[in-house]
C-alpha cells in the first residue's frame, strides 16, 4: 500500500508518515520544507520493509504538485492507494495575524493556495491513479477554526472550503474512492509549548479534557480511518478536538 501525504515534514503530517510507515504503508512526502528528506530517512531506517521518498514541492503550483504526483507514480507502478490533504498554514500580515481590516489582498491569495486550491492540485492529479485502480482514499486535514476565530479570517475561510469540497467529492468519486475530512482542535505545538501558562489555561479550560490534542492521537486517527474495512466513512468531517466547538476568544 502507498501513501501520499502533503505537509509532512513536521507537524501532523510528520506524525501521520510515521504511523502508515508502522502500519505497512510505503510513504511518499511533498513538502517544501527539506526537513522531509530526514522523515523520510528515519523510516526507512526504522522499518526496513517500507520505502519512503521525499519530493520538494510547493503545493500552492499546480505545476509542482502535478511533476510530485508523476514522481511517486514512476515509483509506486501507479499505484496510490491513499492521499492524505495536511499542508496548511496561518498567513501572517506585515502586523501580525491579521483581522478583516488588516487582511491584504497578498496575504489572502497566499492562504487560500496553500491550504484550499494545493487540495484541488493534488486531488486533479491523484485521481485518476485511484480510478485505475478502482479504489483510493483521500483524507482532507480540516480544522476547528469553522467554528469561528477571533481573527485570522482567511483561514477559518480556507479550512470552511476544505470541508465543502470534501463532502462534494466524495459525491464526485463514489462509491470507488472515498473522500473523508479531519477536523483537529488545539494541537500540542512547538508554538503552544511558548505560551504562558495562563495562556495555556485559557486554551484548554475550553476543553472538556482540560488538555491540548497530541498530533499522534490525530496521526492515529488518519491511519485507521485509510484502512480498506473503513471506506463506508465518506462524505464527512470528523472534529477531533476534545469537545471543543466553541468559538476562539
Amino acid at each position: 500500500m502507498n501513501v501520499l501525504i502533503t505537509g509532512a515534514a513536521n507537524g501532523i503530517g510528520e506524525s501521520t508518515a510515521y504511523k502508515f510507515a508502522k502500519a505497512g504503508y510505503n510513504v511518499f512526502i511533498i513538502d517544501l520544507d527539506s526537513r522531509g528528506k530526514e522523515v523520510a530517512d528515519n523510516i526507512e531506517r526504522e522499518h526496513a520493509d517500507v520505502k519512503a521518498w521525499f519530493h520538494e514541492a510547493d503545493v500552492s503550483d499546480s505545476a509542482q504538485v502535478n511533476a510530485a504526483v508523476l514522481a511517486m507514480a514512476a515509483l509506486t507502478e501507479g499505484k496510490i492507494d491513499v492521499l492524505v490533504n495536511n499542508a496548511g498554514v496561518i498567513v501572517p500580515v506585515a502586523s501580525g495575524y491579521p483581522t478583516i481590516e488588516t487582511l491584504t489582498d497578498e496575504a489572502l491569495r497566499r492562504q487560500y493556495e496553500i491550504n484550499t486550491f494545493s487540495m484541488y492540485y493534488t486531488c486533479r492529479a491523484v485521481v485518476p491513479y485511484m480510478k485505475a485502480a478502482k479504489k483510493g482514499r483521500i483524507v482532507n486535514v480540516a480544522s476547528l477554526a469553522v467554528f469561528g476565530l477571533g481573527a485570522n479570517c482567511h483561514y477559518a475561510g480556507s479550512k470552511g472550503a476544505v470541508e465543502a469540497l470534501t463532502r462534494s467529492l466524495a459525491m464526485e468519486l463514489a462509491p470507488d474512492i472515498s473522500v473523508i475530512g479531519i477536523a483537529p482542535g488545539l494541537i500540542e505545538t512547538a508554538l503552544i509549548s511558548q505560551a504562558s501558562e495562563e495562556a495555556r489555561q485559557k486554551f484548554t479550560s475550553q476543553t472538556l479534557t482540560g488538555k491540548f490534542i497530541s498530533r499522534w492521537e490525530v496521526a492515529n486517527q488518519i491511519v485507521h480511518l485509510s484502512h480498506p474495512d473503513n471506506m463506508s466513512f465518506t462524505g464527512q468531517v470528523i472534529h477531533f478536538n476534545a469537545g471543543h466547538t466553541r468559538q476562539f476568544k
